[in-house]
């Protein structure tokens, strides 16, 4: 799959969905949406919660004999380019962002369901040198220790979220980073993603605190009124994310 399939499938599946809102609830309430929707692209207020995840020793049920992880690296990034296509209009990661991201020195796996590929999950450590480091560990204020994990981009396909598969998931995650030396592991979600915050919660994460953002046409991103820009698709070594401006940016807290 190349980047301009990708593209060209997200711009049809925004074409179809403006075709059946337009059926469906004709011009007036489509447009009005549109409004309210642009609006919120061009400055968004939210909230992102920093979660932290104590991995202990207690005991983890086996996973089930269907669904496995595999470790990623870049001769298996192919197994996710049919998953990645066929999600490409609601932003799923591309598999050239994952190849930065092994790039980078950052760990992924594959979820594997009966053999397919149903999603994966990436996290960093502190072995990840400073000038490669994901930038979330520093707008969130996340100092990574020797044995800290911070995952930072999570997705499985809507069609196996069901039946508690998330969580079985993300326990054989759990196992996975335990087996590999962690006690501790952070992530954090928008704190208007219920779901997402349900699933972390019956893992056992804790709130540790809130981040107050406001995203501006983008391209701008003030947390707790630290300013970020949102670099290039081609700059490096942080592909799709901010890099930090030093500048004061009074009221906008």
């Amino acid at each position: 799959m190349t980047e301009r399939k990708a593209e060209e499938r997200g711009t049809d599946g925004l074409l179809d969905r403006l075709k059946r809102a337009l059926e469906a609830e004709g011009l007036v309430p489509t447009a009005r949406k549109a409004v309210e929707r642009l609006g919120s692209v061009l400055v968004r207020r939210f909230d992102e919660i920093v979660l932290l995840q104590d991995l202990g020793d207690e005991e983890l049920a086996e996973p089930a004999a269907n669904l496995q992880l595999q470790p990623l690296a870049p001769d298996a990034l192919p197994l996710l380019a049919m998953l990645v296509e066929e999600h490409a209009d609601i932003g799923v990661t591309t598999v050239s962002t994952m190849r930065n991201y092994l790039e980078n020195g950052f760990h992924g796996v594959v979820f594997l369901c009966n053999n397919v590929a149903v999603g994966f999950a990436w996290w960093t450590d502190a072995e990840v040198p400073t000038d490669r480091q994901h930038p979330a560990a520093e707008r969130l204020g996340i100092p990574l220790g020797p044995d800290e994990a911070l995952y930072f981009d999570f997705f499985l396909e809507p069609r196996s979220r069901g039946d508690g598969t998330s969580a079985k998931f993300v326990r054989h995650l759990t196992r996975l980073l335990r087996g590999r030396g962690y006690a501790r592991a952070y992530g954090y979600v928008d704190a208007d993603n219920i779901g997402g915050r349900v699933l972390w919660k019956i893992i056992g994460c804790k709130d540790l605190r809130r981040c107050r953002c406001v995203r501006i046409l983008s391209f701008f991103l003030v947390v707790d009124g630290r300013l970020y820009m949102k670099n290039g698709k081609r700059s490096r070594p942080h592909t799709f994310d901010y890099r930090r401006l030093r500048l004061p940016i009074p009221g906008l807290r």
